[in-house]
């Protein structure tokens, strides 16, 4: 999937959890806004101030963050983009 990641890190809620943590905003290919916590691969190469297009690999797992929600893994395949705004 490719998704397109904002300049900074945000706080958001976990569903069903509670909990404010940081993590990346980003817009899928769908213009479906949403937050991921954590990417593998892509941490040590994030800086705010960039925007990013990047190609992951989404992996579903068996970690559950609600009840019924599944929390996928998400992996940098590649940074597609590097721009700084």
């Amino acid at each position: 999937m490719t998704l397109k990641v904002g300049t900074q890190k945000v706080k958001y809620e976990i569903p069903f959890g509670g909990s404010t943590v940081m993590g990346y905003a980003v817009t899928d290919s769908d213009n479906n806004k949403f937050a991921i916590n954590y990417i593998h691969d892509f941490e040590d190469k994030y800086e705010e101030g960039y925007e990013y297009v990047i190609k992951v690999k989404a992996i579903s797992s068996k970690k559950y963050i609600g009840e019924d929600v599944l929390s996928p893994s998400y992996y940098l395949i590649k940074i597609i983009s590097k721009v700084k705004v």
